[in-house]
């Protein structure tokens, strides 16, 4: 007993000199100074738009396995397929809404083709709505619903929480990761200083760059985030690197150029691989406007519903600080009248519809058998009064 004691106190002491220094020690002074940036540019620029365009490329042989996970006898595609993409991305940093509307060609591996996509996205400060044109989207059947709206717990919906995106918010001082991420009416995601550590320095694009870690994280592999960021520059970060299980998934190369409102991104490299390290995907995107500080209005952050539409309307539960799917999900599906009016359609509105049928058909035949009972108690009761009555006295 005294010999597992003794053992159970060496592995505890052992567990508190390997985790009590990164939790207990103070940020190091290169952590602050890029924490002091980042916030200088969070509080920099109030809105902004971005209007970028460039190109998504599948590799040749990227897809190994169908949708279903077996293995497919020739990697698809046989070569490299460039896909032209384009979008404009407003940022309201004051009230963390935004609007995103995009023109990009996907490779589909079911059919060997490209498919065209594109539609807006917006967060209003309540809902998440998605508006996808049949007229810009192909493939699309034709009870697909034009326009959805999400509201409830939000995490890992609409696209801000993509890393393609990312170099934006960096560039205003929003630092998501693998584990903290960018949620509509919520872009600064919950970081502290003392989650981040100091790695060391290092040369990238030829600037000297300070390199910061997020602290390994254990989920269904081990993770953790990079960041080289040029304290020179206004704290911008030059690279970023997603590792899981010592693989980089994620490598973003961010060039930048300034201008009136400091270092902004100009240019990026963003490439992904699987945990087996083959690329994926490689996007290369150009910001070819950028207009700071605009102007804007709550319609800026909607989408135009019109008569003829189908929207479906879904509400999510549980913790958007919670890594895990809704605790309950309920929709409803409607169409829109010529008159503005929704009227929902769908599985749903045909169960209600046969409910309330059935309701009423129940509430009819109750009122049926009361009305017969009446008639039958009112019946009885003259007959009752007639033979009292023709009774001798």
């Amino acid at each position: 007993m005294i010999r597992l004691r003794l053992c159970f106190a060496i592995a505890f002491g052992s567990f508190l000199y390997t985790v009590w220094p990164a939790v207990a020690q103070d940020p190091a002074p290169e952590v602050r100074q890029v924490f002091a940036e980042w916030k200088k540019r969070h509080e920099r620029v109030k809105t902004v738009r971005y209007r970028a365009t460039g190109e998504l490329i599948f590799p040749k042989g990227c897809y190994t396995t169908d949708p279903e996970g077996k293995v497919l006898a020739t990697p698809v595609p046989s070569r490299d397929v460039a896909c032209p993409k384009n979008y404009s991305f407003l940022l309201d940093f004051t009230t963390d809404r935004f609007r995103l509307e995009r023109e990009e060609h996907f490779y589909r591996m079911q059919s060997d083709s490209i498919i065209r996509i594109g539609g807006v996205s917006a967060f209003d400060g309540k809902e998440l709505q998605s508006m996808t044109p049949r007229e810009r989207n192909s493939g699309r059947a034709a009870d697909d619903p034009d326009v959805g709206i999400i509201s409830g717990n939000l995490r890992g919906c609409g696209l801000i929480s993509v890393s393609e995106y990312w170099p934006l918010f960096f560039a205003h001082g929003i630092i998501p990761t693998l584990t903290d991420h960018i949620l509509p009416g919520r872009f600064q995601p919950p970081l502290e200083e003392e989650e981040f550590l100091f790695h060391g320095r290092g040369v990238h694009a030829q600037r000297n760059c300070a390199v910061i870690r997020t602290e390994a994280k254990q989920f269904s592999g081990v993770s953790y985030d990079e960041f080289w960021v040029d304290q020179a520059r206004e704290g911008a970060i030059l690279r970023y690197v997603a590792y899981v299980n010592g693989k980089a998934v994620v490598d973003l190369d961010i060039a930048y150029e300034q201008g009136p409102y400091g270092w902004l991104p100009h240019h990026w490299t963003m490439v992904r691989r699987d945990n087996s390290g083959r690329t994926t995907r490689v996007e290369r995107m150009h910001v070819e406007e950028v207009t700071a500080d605009l102007p804007v209005q709550d319609s800026d952050f909607q989408v135009e519903i019109k008569p003829g539409m189908l929207v479906r309307r879904v509400w999510q539960g549980g913790n958007p600080d919670v890594m895990a799917p809704p605790t309950e999900v309920r929709e409803q599906l409607f169409r829109v009248d010529e008159d503005g009016t929704w009227t929902e359609v769908g599985k749903n509105a045909e169960r209600r519809r046969l409910a309330l049928i059935w309701w009423g058909a129940g509430l009819g035949g109750l009122a049926v058998l009361l009305w017969l009972a009446f008639r039958w108690r009112r019946r009885r009761a003259i007959t009752r009064a007639g033979a009292t009555t023709s009774s001798p006295a």
